[in-house]
């Protein structure tokens, strides 16, 4: 058995392009990030594809929860030089992956649903990582710095979901980037397990506004400034018509302007 074979979560694959060397790219490709994950990076040199490194958890511990390195990817993953060295890491959920193929961290917060990476706490140095956790913990939100897995801020998960897919489950979606002038850095909040009762947090993990956004799945730069629009996603295209979707589904986006108190 590979992994966890309760349906398609052992079939859980990502992929990306990092610059590994710092110089030319490499192609990795991930699977698994419930239990087992494993990780593969291939380089296309002179017409030879060849493989860099290949990274399994379970070469890092026994395969089972006490393993740091099981469990931690979420259903995404980013591509950030965490160390300043001029060399991709990868950021595979609540672990890092170094550029080399060796584990750099595993925070052991486990899977989540919800990330983003950035220069999201200004007065920290180098990157942040900003991340929900789906088990219902004391990490529901939380930021950490991205080279050492130091925590910035945990915020625990309120209410489990009562029903559904999600019964038992913290947050299911999270988001952390700059919208308000008023406060440096990254703002961030989190929808699902009542985390919506948390309200809005700056980027140390202080309630900024008791109000919750709608909106917790993307950002764009909209309209020309240098703080990001949050989108939400209305409607979907189905066999030739537009419909009202679920709010999980979405073709086109409409910007949502927040409102904030004062």
């Amino acid at each position: 058995m590979w992994g966890d074979a309760t349906g398609n979560r052992s079939d859980r694959y990502l992929a990306c392009v990092a610059y590994l060397d710092g110089v030319r790219r490499s192609v990795v490709m991930c699977r698994g990030y419930y239990t087992r994950s494993t990780l593969v990076a291939w380089d296309w040199r002179d017409g030879r594809l060849t493989q860099r490194w290949f990274f399994d958890s379970d070469k890092f511990g026994p395969p089972d929860r006490t393993n740091a390195f099981r469990g931690q990817g979420n259903h995404n993953l980013s591509v950030a030089d965490v160390d300043g060295d001029g060399k991709d890491e990868i950021v595979y959920g609540a672990m890092v992956v170094d550029d080399n193929g060796q584990p750099r961290y595993s925070t052991g917060w486990g899977h989540g649903d919800a990330l983003h990476v950035g220069d999201l706490v200004p007065d920290n140095p180098g990157l942040e990582v900003f991340s929900i956790q789906e088990r219902f913990d004391k990490e529901g939100m939380n930021m950490r710095d991205a080279k050492t897995g130091k925590p910035i801020f945990t915020i625990p998960s309120v209410q489990a979901a009562t029903s559904g897919g999600d019964t038992g489950e913290g947050p299911g979606r999270g988001v952390s980037f700059n919208i308000d002038p008023r406060y440096p850095g990254a703002e961030s909040w989190a929808r699902g397990a009542a985390q919506e009762r948390v309200g809005m947090l700056d980027a140390h993990g202080k309630r900024i506004s008791e109000r919750t956004p709608r909106s917790c799945n993307f950002a764009v730069y909209w309209d020309g400034d240098l703080f990001r629009g949050s989108c939400r996603f209305k409607n979907f295209v189905a066999t030739g018509r537009r419909r009202k979707a679920p709010r999980s589904h979405c073709a086109f986006a409409a910007e949502q302007r927040v409102k904030f108190p004062g």
